[in-house]
């Protein structure tokens, strides 16, 4: 499968600006006397026309249908490769909006809810009073007009609704869905949150697009994993097991694996047939392998020119030939895509691309950790360096080669996460010829022996299979390592950096990764923060990015004011990399123009500018800050009896605490 850049420009239906009064004017106007609303969008309007017509009843809450255990099971085992993926990333957005009364879901591309990540105040509170629980389903025959309805009939991205649900009891929540696509880009499900009244958090929506980015970037890696264990398994498992004699071939005619009936047959040895053209081998017509051979039927005849004797009757298939000889004994030539450029390599580089100089950023938190790797640079030590997807964890590990005393040696990155279980050993250990069924000739060096006297750098060390961590450990303890097929140690001088946006620590604790590899891995450990955490660097990260991506000859590029406030609001799940892609986008559409404005934003930042904001400074800040301190003051510190006073969850005022900073110890 090719590893595409795909641009989605999907419909974004928002509902945060409508006047509200009006809305349920239209919609009781609609429900008593069927008369057609005025002034509404489309999907809307289509939508409260098929509720009707399906007999929902407006005023009260929604039908209730649940799958049964047994069958709820299956739905989950069907789709575990998928919450695998996805149920992570709704836990991530959870963790950031904790308290305030989200609940996150997923859906199956029927419908049936699968997975929800809420706190368990809430998640009881949508159960009893809305029916919504795993196993009940989101379809419009049930609920109505609501966000989850609209995506399955009309695959749109619906924000922030609420009083456009048909429903009279729902239209008290807020509701965004988005729809999922698969590895093919086929229709798996939604992602969703849902909220308990009218009021909504400005960044939902730019979280969840977010995460629909990812989960389906992740969904197309797993597939192109998938398909490499099936081409290795293509070759090793079917030439072990078929009793047909059989060679695979690439496009161009080169033999790349050949069984034993098939070497038999043609009376040699396979060590001596593979990197042959079949052609050579079988002594006939390369023309075979044009695309506009097709003129070559069942009675189509040649003659092998090495004996004169043997005959071969062809037939011509898209994907194979068979070859009969003059003794009725068939060869199964099949036509395997040379796709080796094709696939995601877990091996990306061997040199070193970047420096200290291309890491930008001058808050105190980033700027303390690039004097602890500069540090750690002088040393030979093993490096740990963790933080979430997109902080730049593999810029800060080349820089860390580049500035060592094994800068100019090799630099190899390995990603953990995308070499198959089956061909993880070998991959990074190597092997000797004749190993297994389709090694190459004189053996293959692994990943280790390539990075000699150099680094190899572990990226996302987290995912790596238990059996092969001990392996690993033994590398570190011993300095050697041993091919698979070999008996000989081979010593290396290989310093190990490693990286996960996992927490390390509680994936110890869970047993899913080995408590000595930690150890042995985490000599020095630095952490990459995000970029919430380095809010200064924001505008200057978005100014490199400009002249990084500016056409050549293209004017000089601002940013607007507006522009700007919406950078430092976003909360940027996807981190530095979320924002470079802002503005490769930005400066795409912008034309003639030479201002970065809130048009050329994607829609999940443009939200920012159209909800209210809070700003951080003022009386309205102050203000609530000192609601808080009194509050507290007030309790003694009690923070559940400070919340009942506020009249919040304790959540709420948690979060409320850390954003001001408040000491409670002082308050």
């Amino acid at each position: 499968m090719d590893v595409q850049l795909i641009l989605i420009i999907m419909h974004i239906v928002s509902y945060t600006s409508v006047n509200d009064a009006k809305l349920i004017n239209e919609w009781e106007r609609f429900v008593k006397f069927g008369m057609k609303p005025r002034g509404i969008d489309r999907n809307i309007a289509s939508s409260w026309a098929r509720s009707r017509d399906l007999g929902i009843n407006p005023y009260k809450c929604v039908n209730y249908a649940e799958l049964s255990g047994k069958e709820l099971q299956e739905r989950i085992s069907l789709r575990d490769s998928y919450l695998k993926i996805i149920t992570p990333y709704l836990e991530k957005i959870h963790r950031a909006i904790r308290g305030e009364g989200y609940l996150l879901y997923y859906t199956d591309e029927l419908g049936n809810v699968l997975s929800i990540v809420a706190d368990d105040a809430d998640l009881a509170f949508f159960e009893k009073h809305f029916y919504f629980k795993k196993g009940t389903s989101c379809k419009e025959e049930l609920t109505g007009t609501t966000a989850a309805s609209l995506v399955l009939t009309d695959r749109i991205i619906v924000s922030h609704m609420s009083s456009h649900k048909y429903c009279l009891q729902l239209k008290n929540t807020t509701c965004s869905a988005l729809p999922l696509s698969g590895e093919n880009n086929e229709f798996i499900g939604i992602i969703g949150a849902a909220l308990n009244f009218k009021t909504t958090n400005k960044h939902i929506l730019g979280s969840l697009l977010s995460a629909k980015m990812g989960i389906e970037n992740q969904l197309r890696l797993l597939s192109q994993n998938n398909e490499l264990r099936v081409l290795n398994d293509y070759y090793s498992n079917f030439l072990g097991m078929t009793s047909d004699a059989t060679i695979f071939v690439d496009y161009s005619g080169n033999i790349v694996n050949i069984n034993r009936k098939a070497s038999d047959i043609i009376n040699e040895k396979s060590s001596r047939i593979i990197g042959k053209k079949v052609t050579d081998v079988l002594n006939f017509p390369a023309v075979l392998f044009n695309d506009s051979a097709t003129d070559f039927t069942g009675n189509s005849c040649f003659t092998d020119t090495r004996d004169k004797k043997t005959g071969y009757s062809f037939s011509k298939q898209s994907t194979f030939f068979r070859c009969t000889t003059n003794t009725s004994e068939d060869i199964n030539i099949i036509i395997k895509e040379n796709n080796s450029g094709k696939f995601f390599k877990p091996v990306k580089k061997t040199e070193a691309e970047y420096t200290f100089n291309d890491l930008i950023g001058n808050s105190k938190l980033f700027s303390d950790i690039i004097e602890l790797a500069k540090k750690a640079s002088e040393s030979n030590s093993n490096v740990l360096i963790t933080g979430e997807s997109g902080t730049g964890k593999e810029l800060l590990a080349h820089s860390i080669h580049n500035e060592s005393c094994r800068s100019g040696k090799p630099f190899v990155v390995v990603n953990c996460g995308a070499i198959p279980c089956e061909l993880a050993e070998s991959e990074l250990f190597g092997y000797e010829s004749g190993a297994f069924t389709g090694a190459a000739k004189k053996g293959r060096k692994g990943f280790f022996e390539k990075a000699n006297g150099g680094t190899i750098f572990l990226d996302e060390i987290g995912e790596m299979p238990k059996a092969l961590q001990t392996k690993i450990l033994r590398v570190i303890q011993n300095k050697k390592i041993t091919r698979i097929g070999g008996n000989k140690e081979i010593s290396t001088d290989v310093r190990i950096i490693a990286a996960t946006n996992k927490n390390i620590e509680e994936e110890v604790t869970a047993g899913n990764f080995r408590n000595d590899l930690y150890f042995r891995l985490n000599v020095i450990r630095l952490h990459m923060p995000n970029l919430l955490q380095r809010k200064s660097d924001i505008i200057l990260l978005a100014k490199h990015f400009i002249n990084k991506h500016i056409q050549p000859g293209q004017r000089i590029i601002t940013l607007s004011k507006p522009v700007v406030s919406i950078l430092k609001e976003y909360n940027w799940p996807g981190n530095i990399r979320e924002l470079e892609n802002v503005i490769e986008q930005a400066l795409v559409f912008i034309g003639d123009e030479t201002e970065i404005g809130e048009k050329h934003l994607p829609e999940s930042l443009k939200q920012i500018s159209k909800s209210t904001r809070v700003v951080r400074s003022g009386s309205l800040y102050e203000d609530e800050m000192r609601k808080v301190q009194k509050a507290l003051k007030k309790a003694d510190n009690n923070i559940s009896l400070a919340a009942r006073i506020l009249g919040i969850s304790r959540n709420t005022l948690y979060k409320k605490i850390k954003d001001f900073g408040i000491d409670c110890s002082k308050s």
